[in-house]
């Protein structure tokens, strides 16, 4: 992990390339996705949040509004609470989420079988419903999260749990179609 120390006069040292370097080259780094921390150079804390959160700070004073004024006011309103455990529950929740829809799924899966008295058609319907209920729940993990996490630096725990939504989302898909499949073939 490439370490960032900041010195008394508030001056940025990136240890990696031996320089001096500004909050504006700090968000080129995030933007990038290099992963680092900073430092106090005296002490050795870890001052990570509070560098990024003055890199938001300059953001917003140049007015390019990185977060929403709703979201702003949020992290206000939860106080000690930090900005990490409000977006991990928010997590948690949609994969709670996921994992009812799964669950709801395979129950439909089960009680429909397909029939010679039409129940075929049925069968499709509850796939089709089931796949728009994956949608919806894709959707709603979207954009709950992602214009949070895309815009605030620092949050690569939480990406990564996005992305195992997303590889679920993605599986669960994959079983709905191979069901309408295996329907139509019947």
């Amino acid at each position: 992990m490439r370490i960032i120390k900041r010195y008394q006069n508030r001056k940025l040292y990136d240890t990696e390339t031996s320089r001096y370097i500004t909050l504006d080259e700090l968000a080129h780094l995030i933007s990038e996705g290099v992963e680092f921390k900073v430092v106090e150079n005296k002490t050795g804390e870890d001052i990570t949040s509070t560098v990024l959160t003055q890199i938001i700070y300059e953001s917003e004073k140049k007015k390019k509004k990185i977060l929403p004024i709703d979201f702003l006011k949020k992290i206000i309103q939860y106080g000690e609470e930090s900005l990490n455990d409000m977006l991990e529950k928010l997590s948690l929740i949609e994969k709670a989420n996921l994992r009812e829809a799964e669950k709801r799924i395979r129950e439909l899966v089960k009680k429909s079988e397909p029939r010679a008295d039409g129940g075929k058609t049925k069968f499709k319907e509850i796939l089709t419903t089931a796949q728009t209920g994956v949608q919806e729940i894709e959707k709603k993990v979207d954009e709950a999260l992602q214009e949070a996490i895309n815009r605030i630096p620092g949050l690569g725990t939480v990406v990564k749990e996005l992305r195992q939504i997303r590889s679920e989302l993605d599986e669960l898909k994959k079983d709905v179609n191979k069901l309408k499949k295996r329907s139509s073939r019947s």
